[in-house]
C-alpha cells in the first residue's frame, strides 16, 4: 500500500499510477535494443502540498519510489534489491520556495512529480547501461508477450524485491 504523507492532498493509487506510468512511457518509449527489460516501479509514499497552508507548514510535493529492473530473457532481476529514490517537483512550480499546492492543482503536482521521477529513472538506467544493458553477441531478442505469468519462484523473488524499507 502507498503511504500518504502528512499535510498531503488526497490522491488515489490509480491517479498516482496513471500519472507516473504515462510519464515513464513517454520518456522511455524511444529506446529500442536487442534486449527486453521490465521496469517495476512502486510508489511507496507521497505528499502533494495543499493549498492555503501557511509558510510555517509548507509541505513540498514528493514521491518516494522503489524500482526493480528485470531481464526478460533470463527472468532475473538486474538489481539485487529495490533501488529507492525520491522525486521532488522541479522549479517549474509557480512559487518554488512555498508549497506547490499554493500555485498548482493536484493534477499539475502529479504531472511535475511524475516528470521528475521518469527523468530520474532514465538517469538510473543510463548510469547502469554498461553493466545492465551491455550488448550480448549471442542474444536473440525475445518478444514481450503481455500476461505471461511468472513461475512461483519468480513471483516470490519479485515480491521479496519490493519489500518495504525498514
Amino acid at each position: 500500500d502507498t503511504t500518504e504523507g502528512p499535510f498531503s492532498r488526497d490522491a488515489t493509487e490509480q491517479e498516482l499510477e496513471a500519472a507516473l506510468s504515462s510519464e515513464i512511457e513517454q520518456r522511455l518509449r524511444r529506446y529500442n535494443g536487442d534486449g527486453l527489460y521490465h521496469i517495476g516501479v512502486r510508489i511507496e509514499a507521497f505528499v502533494l502540498g495543499q493549498p492555503g497552508i501557511p509558510i510555517l507548514l509548507s509541505p513540498q510535493s514528493v514521491l518516494i519510489l522503489a524500482v526493480n529492473i528485470w531481464d526478460n530473457e533470463t527472468r532475473e532481476p538486474l538489481n539485487a534489491e529495490a533501488i529507492r529514490g525520491t522525486a521532488f517537483e522541479s522549479l517549474n512550480t509557480r512559487v518554488p520556495i512555498l508549497s506547490s499546492g499554493l500555485g498548482n492543482s493536484k493534477e499539475e503536482q502529479l504531472e511535475n512529480l511524475s516528470i521528475s521521477a521518469a527523468l530520474q529513472l532514465e538517469q538510473l538506467l543510463r548510469e547502469n547501461e554498461a553493466t545492465w544493458f551491455a550488448p550480448k553477441p549471442d542474444r536473440v531478442r525475445v518478444e514481450y508477450v503481455p500476461g505471461t505469468p511468472l513461475t512461483p519462484e519468480q513471483q516470490a523473488t519479485a515480491e521479496a524485491a519490493f519489500e518495504p524499507a525498514q
